[in-house]
């Protein structure tokens, strides 16, 4: 894996400023906007993981957290 490329990468998917996440057992949670840069930072994650075991290795991705939206 070429870390410039990393760099460059995870640049385009910076944490918002101010942005302060929980994590439990429930993983990360706040809306879903505000996930890119955990969603991005997870993917490589998983992906070395899986290269490290040469195994398969998931992310599970819900939003059975998130309050449902008013009808408009």
């Amino acid at each position: 894996m070429d870390p410039e490329a990393v760099r460059k990468y995870s640049a385009l998917h910076a944490k918002p400023d101010g942005l302060v996440l929980q994590y439990g057992t429930a993983g990360f949670r706040t809306k879903a906007e505000r996930l890119d840069h955990v969603m991005f930072r997870m993917g490589l994650l998983a992906v070395l993981r899986s290269k490290q075991t040469k195994s398969t290795i998931g992310v599970m991705v819900t939003a059975s957290h998130n309050p449902e939206p008013p009808c408009t």
